[in-house]
């Protein structure tokens, strides 16, 4: 266990966490062309937009993860950063700018309010680009250090483990 630390030790937080986090512009941008393109037609073509991205997000993270200290790794990092929070912001106002075209010549009640729901896009689920976005641009920021290291685990108050000696 203690090599396998060792060595994420090594490969570095920074570079590590590019490498989880690029992956998930591809399942944020599979899931936007489900959700826009699936059996309906394109209402606009700004739906494209988080599509694109995902691959740009996931490149430019893979890229990032290359040279995670240097200043070309920062640079495509912000870049990747702004994109994605650019996106996640419009596409949340876009989506509840429809929640509230659909929420005209109805009632604030839970009926109303569910039936609302179900026709509109989901509100938040840009969000997910918006938070990447966030994440994404901390770690381009040069001072921004992830220690990895192990801890020991914690014993509950008044819980021993078998075997060991607890003063009463």
């Amino acid at each position: 266990m203690r090599a396998l630390l060792r060595a994420i030790q090594w490969f570095g937080g920074k570079r590590l966490a590019a490498l989880i986090l690029a992956p998930s512009f591809l399942a944020l941008g599979f899931d936007a062309a489900v959700s826009h393109l699936a059996d309906k037609p394109m209402a606009d073509a700004f739906q494209l937009v988080p599509i694109a991205l995902a691959p740009i997000g996931f490149l430019g993270l893979m890229t990032f993860a290359l040279w995670p200290d240097s200043a070309i790794g920062r640079w495509i990092s912000r870049i990747v950063g702004t994109l994605s929070l650019l996106v996640g912001l419009a596409g949340t106002g876009l989506h509840l700018k429809a929640f509230v075209f659909n929420m005209e010549g109805h009632e604030f009640t839970p009926t109303d309010l569910q039936s609302v729901l179900a026709l509109s896009p989901p509100a938040f689920a840009p969000g997910a680009y918006l938070a990447i976005g966030l994440v994404v641009l901390a770690l381009s920021v040069a001072s921004v250090r992830i220690r990895i290291e192990q801890v020991e685990p914690m014993d509950p108050p008044g819980i021993s483990r078998i075997g060991s000696r607890r003063a009463a």
